[in-house]
């Protein structure tokens, strides 16, 4: 486990770790919260899984923010990969428990598409922050 004394990496863990549960709280509220009847406000086929994979791209990228003040980087994606799939799994379990909603397989494959997609942008963010790193030199003083 990471341990810092800096007072504003405390804030930063802080505030990453409330987005992150925040935002978890708004996709599992958004899960089971009744759909309202009538014409949708999307209308194009398949919309509805690009949502999912939406917010699973976004849950993935908060998450990973998240759980680096955590964990080691060995572990960061394992972690990450295993919250990530569980949580989006979870979504669509709790559907079965209401009546006004519909579990869906298709959904929760959306969502880890998503979920995927979000991993290979931190990927390669992180391959390009690495890079960065690697070239710079220190101004001549």
């Amino acid at each position: 486990m990471k341990v810092s004394i800096y007072p504003a990496e405390k804030i930063k863990k802080l505030a990453w770790t409330a987005i992150f549960i925040v935002y978890a709280g708004i996709i599992f509220y958004a899960s089971i919260h009744p759909v309202q009847e009538g014409v949708p406000i999307i209308t194009v086929p398949g919309a509805d899984k690009l949502i999912h994979a939406g917010e699973f791209t976004l849950f993935t990228l908060i998450g990973y923010k998240a759980i680096s003040y955590y964990t080691e980087s060995d572990g960061r994606y394992r972690s990450l990969i295993t919250l990530s799939f569980f949580y989006g799994g979870l979504t669509e379990l709790v559907q079965i428990f209401f009546h006004y909603r519909t579990a869906s397989v298709l959904d929760w494959f959306a969502d880890i598409f998503g979920i995927g997609f979000g991993l290979i942008v931190i990927l390669l963010i992180d391959g390009w922050r690495k890079n960065q790193d690697r070239n710079y030199t220190e101004p001549p003083s």
